[in-house]
């Protein structure tokens, strides 16, 4: 492996987080406790009893993941072509991502990511294989036609991967059930292999979109890996647990060989927490709770862009995903200086937001101006958090 790229979204949040008291730079909802599962859920006696911590083992779990694990997983889904057979656990999509990459890139290969998406997943590829070709995808500049023909002419002879990131990260964007079908039937027509980031679905709460469709890529072809944990959608990223999808046997077993090379097992209290609450007791509660606080969020930030129209813009306007990009504006064609704007507001009013350009643009200039905000907080917490970038604004434009 070639030397990475620095990583800077992990490195900005951790510099700046001393300063600040509403940390809205993550992508995460606050973290749920065990008290809070229990509170979750329909069968309280049966989840105390579950997750009694005096009795809970702290012994090494299932080398591919203990079977009701990944059964509980595959009903995640909700579709019967995907069955615990086809999970392979992780200790989360971070590593869930480097183990699909180190397996099945080589040096040689060319690989498609869709841009711009969460920065491991065109880094690591780019530190692996010798050529990364980035895919712009924003649904408001193109049309679908025109993105497929994008796509088409990037597609070489050693076109090995489309990296996916679905519900994207940081836009809140989701590819259209016909463009995404289309995509998957180009690959597998030329033989390359689907890989999506699926870590945000199933927060999807813009119904309004007619468009969309909820099932994982996972279960409509077998030229398709997707990976996925529990930090986002079910709040609970300290569980290290995550997993690969895929009804591709051969792909699946040689992930298998690589990750008891890297990672052996999880522990066995993380997968009893997990089956827990991925169970029909909890499960439903906690994407409510989630989808609701995303709902209100959006409407929230909409008020707020509405309020100032000529100088905060949606790049796009989110419909899933617990993320929001927005784009900050001084006149009609200058953008603020993000990273500036971003480390000021965190020290004069402790919101700390991460700044587009630093943490998501790999190519000088790339999302200048923007900015991503967490959407799976509190009310209060966004509310709050308006009021005190609506006050910054004022300053900082006068200025």
């Amino acid at each position: 492996m070639r030397e990475i790229a620095s990583f800077e979204l992990p490195k900005w949040t951790e510099a700046q987080k001393p300063h600040a008291s509403l940390v809205l730079a993550g992508s995460a909802p606050p973290a749920l406790s065990i008290q809070n599962l229990v509170s979750l859920s329909t069968d309280r006696p049966t989840t105390t009893q579950n997750l009694y911590i005096h009795t809970l083992p702290l012994s090494l779990g299932t080398p591919t993941g203990g079977e009701s694990l990944r059964r509980a997983i595959a009903a995640v889904y909700e579709h019967e072509t995907i069955t615990s057979d086809h999970i392979l656990t992780t200790t989360g999509t971070t590593d869930a991502n480097a183990i699909v990459f180190q397996t099945l890139l080589r040096a040689e290969d060319h690989v498609i990511v869709m841009y711009p998406s969460y920065p491991q997943l065109y880094s690591l590829p780019g530190a692996i294989v010798d050529e990364v070709s980035l895919w712009r995808f924003f649904p408001s500049e193109k049309s679908e036609e025109e993105q497929i023909r994008q796509l088409e002419e990037m597609i070489q002879p050693n076109t090995r991967m489309i990296v996916l990131n679905d519900p994207n990260n940081p836009i809140g964007t989701v590819l259209s059930s016909g463009l995404r079908e289309r995509i998957i039937t180009i690959a597998q027509e030329k033989k390359i292999i689907v890989f999506v980031d699926e870590i945000f679905r199933p927060i999807f709460y813009d119904k309004n979109k007619n468009s969309i469709d909820e099932r994982s890529a996972c279960t409509i072809a077998d030229n398709v890996i997707v990976t996925s944990s529990l930090s986002k959608a079910w709040a609970l990223p300290g569980v290290r647990v995550g997993w690969i999808a895929t009804r591709n046997s051969h792909l699946l077993g040689q992930c298998t060989n690589l990750r008891f090379y890297m990672t052996n097992s999880l522990g066995a209290f993380d997968e009893i927490v997990a089956t827990e609450a991925l169970s029909e007791r909890i499960r439903p509660q906690i994407l409510r709770r989630h989808l609701r606080w995303a709902q209100t969020s959006v409407s929230l930030l909409q008020a707020f862009v509405d309020e100032h129209p000529n100088t905060v813009s949606w790049v796009t306007r989110p419909v899933a995903g617990s993320m929001a990009f927005l784009k900050f504006t001084i006149t009609a064609n200058q953008a603020v200086d993000d990273v500036d704007f971003c480390m000021r507001l965190n020290k004069q009013t402790g919101v700390l937001l991460a700044p587009g350009s630093l943490c998501f643009g790999c190519q000088n200039g790339d999302f200048k101006g923007c900015v991503r905000i967490n959407l799976m907080v509190m009310p209060d917490v966004m509310s709050q958090a308006l009021m005190r970038i609506h006050g910054f604004l004022l300053g900082y434009l006068a200025a």
